[in-house]
């Protein structure tokens, strides 16, 4: 036993309680990267993926988004900042990985599409295995030499992580809606309750470095979530989304997956020096990042409120609400025996008890022509783009 607290002193010259609080917290984050995406998994249901499928514009600007626009912002900041090879491995990382599940949580609040952010969240774990390690490899040749190198290794195995969990989340969840329902909220409070151990744990070894951080680091930690976002936002206003999508997409493409991002460093970089260099930029841009949600969710809603509006109406209420509103408009046949189908476009396919199949069983004297009938959920993917 002595012989190993020697060898542990000479190559790590921290405290021993130091040492044990990074393993201990390297191995809870491994363990909590599986929780979370398992729960995400089991909150997916394989029908609503489905649907997304067919008509994919939303998600796949999304990804368009997360995946290349992001990146190229990391790799602007890092050459406009001039950092230092560390720094800048730290920070394209982070914009490379998949999506967060944090997102949701923020969506939620801000009233954006949900069931978009969630199928975002859950595809982007799988694009990853292939976007990441490629994105990497494009950006990180100005940084690279003998003695840094991108681990791909370890990225695929983290990866590995956050694809194979949703997989098995998403095929409880179509076995059993009831044990879906119990792993969703189980891992959910597991799964944040960890996150903020994590992030304790971290702080405790880290926060001197914190408070001596490169003011270059901090401004690009500062940058980078928001900027992210009102690009993504822009973006897909530019292709004419509603705001509503707009903002999920956005939503989505400024809140990267922490606990990955964070486990692909410890897990890569065991040199102390290296990992204090490296983990800095997702412990200040995590700051950042929650500063400007909680800040955005309380401006959102004193506009709501200014607005007169509400904040919590869902899909189905605007539905109802604009089926409410089609029965007043005089330019519709005020007939009682005619059935109003007033056409009204989200980022999803209509529920159920709208879509064209049932209401042909509803109304089978009804001509085929109607613009419930017609609407895009039949007739292409415009409905994606226009709202």
């Amino acid at each position: 036993m002595e012989n190993v607290t020697v060898a542990i002193q000479v190559d790590d010259p921290r405290p021993d309680w130091v040492i044990i609080v990074d393993r201990v917290n390297t191995v809870i984050n491994t363990f909590n990267v599986v929780i979370l995406m398992l729960g995400m998994g089991a909150a997916t249901y394989v029908k609503e993926l489905w649907k997304h499928f067919k008509r994919p514009w939303g998600c796949l600007i999304g990804l368009f988004c997360q995946f290349i626009v992001l990146p190229a912002v990391g790799f602007s900041l890092c050459l406009s900042l001039d950092l230092s090879p560390y720094q800048a491995l730290g920070v394209l990382i982070l914009t490379c990985s998949p999506g967060g599940a944090f997102s949701n949580f923020f969506t939620f609040w801000v009233d954006g599409d949900l069931a978009l952010s969630i199928m975002m969240t859950a595809v982007s774990a799988l694009v990853a295995f292939v976007a990441m390690p490629f994105n990497l490899w494009v950006y990180t040749h100005q940084w690279t030499s003998e003695t840094l190198k991108v681990p791909y290794t370890n990225i695929l195995a983290s990866l590995a992580l956050v694809a194979f969990p949703s997989i098995l989340g998403m095929f409880i969840r179509y076995k059993s809606k009831k044990w879906g329902d119990i792993i969703k909220k189980g891992c959910g409070i597991l799964g944040w309750i960890l996150v903020v151990a994590c992030a304790a744990m971290l702080l405790s070894i880290y926060w001197k470095v914190l408070l001596n951080a490169d003011l270059r680091l901090l401004a690009a930690a500062a940058l980078l979530p928001g900027g992210g976002c009102l690009i993504a936002y822009i973006v897909a206003r530019i292709i004419c989304f509603s705001h509503k999508i707009s903002r999920t997409i956005g939503i989505e493409t400024g809140c990267q997956n922490m606990p990955v991002a964070t486990n692909i460093m410890l897990l890569s970089f065991p040199n102390t020096a290296v990992r204090v260099q490296l983990v800095t930029f997702p412990l200040l841009y995590a700051i950042c990042q929650l500063s400007m949600i909680f800040v955005f969710i309380g401006l959102f809603h004193l506009y709501r409120y200014w607005q007169g509006g509400s904040s919590g109406e869902d899909e189905a209420e605007v539905i109802l609400r604009k089926l409410n509103e089609a029965t007043q408009d005089p330019s519709i046949s005020t007939d009682p025996t005619t059935p109003v189908s007033p056409t009204f476009r989200t980022s999803i396919p209509l529920p159920d008890h709208l879509s064209p199949e049932n209401y042909r069983k509803s109304y089978p004297d009804h001509p085929e022509d109607d613009s419930l009938m017609c609407n895009d959920t039949d007739n292409g993917n415009q409905g994606d783009i226009r709202d």
